[in-house]
């Protein structure tokens, strides 16, 4: 009998103690970056029913909470202009857990399929350019700081990650996001604050993975049939990547998303991609804003990357059949997207495809461009007569047997020369027999006035009704760019789906 009570004494003090136990999630840990100058939440399991307290450094304030039934508490804080290093302190009577080296500054969340996911050390047999020198210098990133969510898919939604925060260096960086840790350097340099990046993504994925069930019917009810030829977790079931790797991380304030996916979208219902990016965002954006981190979801940054050139009638034919237009077709819906997410921007990547590799190398070269976006349109660094993206088709005039396609751009358009005709390559036009031709194309201009119009002819098409450029899975060398360099976009006049 006396055994049997001091083992009840022992088990009631044992679950006492778990109960009680203070615990943080793992995006509130030691090395944590905050959004500057924002609102943040603060939040965890404790013992439930009693006042526990939240100390915050920065401005030495005390905040108060009451955890729930299931222990859940949460408070909210103001974070100051960039700096630290901070530290927080959460205490329940006797338990006390300090969280430290809390730096504030820039917070962005990554996120896609492989292109995003694709390692800073790259993929066997497939490298990113410039990686060695990368991870040799990743110690002294000092304002670079890494979140890396492993790939987990869980039934329901998951409360929680099992990742940690990380100072850039050689083991933390190689495993991370090549484009995710470019951007977020150069980010820390140009802007000379603490950037965090959270990495969040999972190669082979549809973006139906990444948003609700209810979201996917609204456009594309015929999509969940397929879920029941998956499994359970399958990375690809509808909305199992929202609920396991993206919810759990919509009460932690950031300043925008990168976006990298696109590739497993590419078929016959590719046409869709805009109206699924668009209610994905949207459903993103409404989470924040429910757990108070912004005012207006929208107010959170969107940027993605153009999806590169491959040959997709290639392995073994995927969809059944030669479609040389599948990967514009999505272009076009990713172009579309532009006007239907407010707050949000395309980095071009036209130019950095391969008929056999899915995964372009220079990594780096996407980041920046990504990096530029970021500046011109989250940061407002003033791109007076630079282009910030590459020339979108504007509109198109068919007159005296040719097309003249204008451009906007804020530079002129290149290549271009006051004495020699230079070819504009890429071009195709066609006539009311809808059969293409290779085109003649050349950047307007007269003396030194150079403009944003392009002239396209062909001797083949005396009566043109429809133009092209790089309208193709693989558009070959392209040379139509910005003065600064940054390719112009694909585009096509007519809607002939039929026609490759």
């Amino acid at each position: 009998m006396k055994k049997s009570f001091i083992a009840a004494v022992l088990l009631a003090a044992a679950t006492f103690a778990s109960n009680a136990e203070i615990r943080l999630p793992a995006l509130i840990s030691d090395g944590m970056v905050l959004q500057r100058e924002s609102t943040i939440n603060i939040w965890g399991k404790a013992e439930k029913g009693k006042t526990l307290s939240v100390f915050t450094s920065w401005d030495k304030c005390s905040l108060k909470a009451v955890p729930d039934a299931d222990g859940f508490w949460q408070v909210k804080a103001r974070t100051p202009e960039a700096g630290g290093p901070y530290y927080i302190t959460v205490s329940q009577g006797r338990e006390k857990v300090t969280v430290s080296d809390v730096m504030i500054g820039e917070v962005w969340l990554c996120s896609g399929q492989s292109n995003m996911q694709m390692h800073l050390k790259g993929y066997d047999s497939q490298p990113v350019e410039g990686s060695f020198e990368a991870i040799l210098q990743s110690p002294s990133q000092t304002n670079l700081r890494l979140f890396h969510v492993p790939l987990k898919a869980v039934e329901g939604y998951a409360e929680d990650v099992d990742a940690k925060w990380e100072h850039s260096g050689i083991g933390s960086a190689e495993m991370f996001s090549a484009i995710g840790y470019f951007f977020g350097e150069a980010l820390a340099d140009n802007l000379s604050v603490t950037v965090g990046m959270i990495e969040s993504d999972w190669g082979g994925t549809r973006i139906e993975s990444w948003m609700s069930e209810d979201r996917v019917r609204a456009i594309n009810p015929e999509h969940l049939q397929a879920d029941s030829n998956l499994g359970t977790l399958s990375p690809n079931r509808t909305a199992i990547l929202w609920k396991s790797m993206i919810y759990p991380m919509s009460r932690y304030a950031i300043r925008g998303f990168l976006w990298y996916q696109g590739e497993s979208n590419v078929g016959p219902k590719g046409y869709l991609y805009d109206k699924l990016m668009q209610a994905m965002v949207d459903q993103w954006r409404s989470e924040w804003q429910k757990n108070g981190t912004v005012e207006n979801g929208e107010d959170l940054a969107f940027l993605y990357a153009q999806i590169s050139p491959f040959d997709y009638n290639n392995p073994a034919h995927w969809f059944g059949r030669k479609w040389d237009i599948s990967l514009p077709i999505v272009w076009e819906a990713q172009m579309r997207a532009l006007s239907l997410i407010p707050n949000s921007d395309m980095a071009v990547n036209v130019d950095l495809g391969s008929a056999t590799y899915i995964h372009p190398s220079q990594k780096k070269v996407l980041a920046d461009r990504f990096l530029m976006l970021a500046m011109h349109d989250v940061y407002g660094a003033s791109c007076a007569g630079t282009d910030w993206r590459g020339p979108i088709f504007k509109s198109a005039e068919f007159t005296s047997g040719k097309a003249v396609v204008e451009f906007e751009t804020v530079s002129t358009l290149c290549p271009a020369d006051p004495f020699i005709r230079i070819p504009v390559k890429g071009f195709e036009i066609a006539g009311a027999d809808r059969v293409f031709h290779p085109a003649e194309a050349y950047v307007a201009n007269k003396t030194y006035k150079f403009s944003r119009k392009v002239e396209v002819s062909s001797p083949e098409v005396p009566e043109p009704v429809a133009v092209r450029y790089a309208f193709d899975n693989l558009p070959g060398e392209l040379n139509l760019t910005s003065s600064q360099g940054l390719p112009a976009f694909p585009f096509r006049t007519d809607n002939w789906d039929d026609v490759d």
